[in-house]
């Protein structure tokens, strides 16, 4: 069984920032512009949510505003 990690919550913070938080805990990280984006390069969502737990390696999804 893979090693789990706890998720930050990268909310309202830069891309590089949110990718350098979840690159650190091990994760693989995917980007998304969300629907009517206004190219701020900003996190508005992640899947799976913050707050939870996912193994390393696994792969989460952010979505930019």
């Amino acid at each position: 069984m893979a090693a789990r990690a706890g998720l930050d919550d990268p909310l309202r913070v830069d891309l590089e920032r949110g990718l350098r938080q979840l690159e650190s805990l091990g994760f693989k990280v995917e980007t998304r512009e969300a629907a009517g984006s206004l190219g701020l390069g900003f996190v508005w969502s992640q899947d799976p949510e913050g707050g939870s737990q996912a193994p390393r390696g696994s792969t989460i999804t952010l979505t930019l505003i």
